[in-house]
């Protein structure tokens, strides 16, 4: 094993366990900061991720969107290196895809964080339509890359250190499988619900109003259904992306292992 390889080994598992670590911390202190802020606390069950990081919803918000925007920036050695061990067209094309979803993700946090929507005291409409379409594009990514890097290891099925990855690939396909569709039917119903769409006049007016934060909390909480598929799907999907992570690592370690003997 050269140096260089050991080298690259080191700053993706190093990368892994700052962006573990940077993830944790975010979630869990944002979402200690969001029931300190509003009446109704977050559930998993009813509450998306991104809502942590929504302008005015909580005093550390921003603390979010940082970890968005610097979290998934971890992710990018891991891809680079993943693309490398398979030496292949198909995994180049992967990473390439996976570079961008990536950092698309990235920016979705640093949307966040710029001034006009950190010092946001609610929820601006062009903030919300900004980062649903921002999100949209990074969930077809995250699909296409995980398609990709899913099929590349399954031809390498006879590799130990593949199977555990292609199996892992598919449960996230799977579970973005699962994510898209909960989605397309939420929408089928918020479109014949009247007061909750987002191309209803009430809800734009709602949230371009200046309406204080807790006024726009409570009217958002009356309209929340005390469980969302949508949502629960999404926080499936931060887990699936853990866990591909997680076996993603194994495997370098693996590859790494193999060239040293």
């Amino acid at each position: 094993m050269s140096f260089n390889q050991s080298r690259q080994t080191f700053v993706a598992i190093g990368a892994a366990v700052i962006g573990a670590i940077i993830w944790t911390l975010g979630i869990s202190l944002t979402i200690a900061s969001y029931n300190h802020s509003n009446t109704t606390p977050f559930s998993c069950s009813n509450h998306f991720i991104s809502e942590l990081g929504f302008p005015g919803t909580s005093c550390l918000a921003w603390l979010f969107n940082a970890t968005e925007a610097l979290g998934s920036l971890m992710s990018l050695p891991i891809v680079y290196l993943l693309g490398k061990q398979l030496h292949s067209r198909l995994g180049y094309v992967a990473t390439g895809f996976g570079w961008f979803t990536f950092l698309i993700l990235s920016g979705i946090g640093t949307l966040g964080l710029i001034p006009g929507f950190l010092y946001a005291t609610h929820v601006p409409f062009g903030y919300l339509i900004a980062h649903n379409d921002a999100f949209l594009i990074f969930f077809v990514g995250w699909w296409v890359t995980v398609t990709l890097f899913t099929i590349a290891f399954c031809r390498y099925w006879q590799n130990r250190a593949s199977r555990p990855l292609a199996v892992a690939g598919m449960m996230c396909w799977l579970v973005s499988l699962l994510l898209g569709v909960s989605g397309v039917f939420a929408l089928q119903h918020l479109k014949g619900t009247q007061g909750t769409s987002t191309n209803d006049p009430i809800v734009r007016v709602i949230f371009d109003s200046q309406a204080s934060p807790q006024m726009i909390n409570a009217w958002t909480e009356s309209h929340r259904p005390h469980v969302s598929w949508p949502a629960i799907m999404e926080w499936g999907l931060l887990g699936s992306v853990f866990l591909w992570h997680g076996l993603a690592l194994v495997f370098i370690w693996m590859k790494t292992r193999e060239a040293s003997e």
